[in-house]
């Protein structure tokens, strides 16, 4: 028995590999647009950035905490700090309000989500069922790889860019290296079978702490990123990822 018949709804796979593209299509602007928002002092706009998020994505809610720390940062103010996160939890409560509402559920996400949190015994065995493909003959498996790597190795950098130039202390770094961090690490709990390459749109914000690298070693970075982007592309063009 699936999710959906035990909710007493039919859950056709026909909207699901639409509805999951449109989704990750929206991640990256509505990080962007929190990021932006930020800088602005719009502590409205940046909550309502990580609402729109948590609408869209199960873990979007997780944006309210960079959210609320990076305006407390900026602001050294309770207040922009509350509008800030709490708008952003005000948009998962809202999914869960309308699940109530049209299925008669508030949890109907966490009723057809059967696996649990596999992954907190053990965080990387999911991660690592991802990138050891990176030596097999599967170009698919084998870009997929590529790109986990990619993102982890920005990460790394990133992080150790922002602690050796002590950028962290700017409230948008800060913000930009907690959300990537925290986005990197969430679904690692999840386990096997995770998308992760769908997880990967938003630890966009590492990209940030890369700002201060020489321009030698940005120009190649870059031109990777480019063809590594290009090849998920095709993927998710030929179908083969949704």
């Amino acid at each position: 028995m699936t999710g959906g018949e035990e909710l007493g709804v039919s859950t056709p796979r026909s909207w699901i590999r639409p509805a999951l593209r449109v989704a990750a299509a929206v991640l990256p602007p509505l990080v962007v647009f929190a990021g932006v928002a930020l800088v602005r002092r719009r502590w409205a706009l940046e909550g309502l950035a990580g609402g729109f998020l948590s609408m869209t994505y199960v873990t979007g809610v997780l944006l309210s905490v960079p959210n609320t720390i990076a305006a407390w940062l900026r602001s050294r103010s309770v207040r922009p700090a509350l509008v800030a996160g709490g708008l952003s939890v005000l948009g998962f409560a809202a999914v869960l309000l309308a699940q109530q509402v049209l299925l008669g559920h508030w949890d109907a996400w966490i009723r057809t989500y059967h696996k649990g949190l596999p992954g907190l015994g053990h965080p990387l065995a999911g991660y690592w069922d991802v990138i050891d493909k990176v030596v097999t003959a599967d170009i698919q498996r084998r870009t997929i790889a590529l790109q986990a790597l990619t993102v982890v190795g920005l990460l790394v950098l990133g992080l150790v860019t922002s602690a050796v130039t002590r950028s962290w202390r700017d409230p948008l770094r800060a913000w930009a290296g907690m959300t990537a961090l925290l986005y990197w690490a969430f679904p690692l709990i999840a386990g096997r079978g995770l998308s992760l390459y769908r997880a990967d749109a938003l630890v966009l914000p590492v990209l940030l702490l890369l700002v201060d690298l020489p321009f030698w070693l940005l120009v190649p970075l870059l031109a990777w990123l480019v063809a590594v982007a290009l090849s998920m592309g095709q993927l998710f063009f030929n179908g083969y990822l949704v």
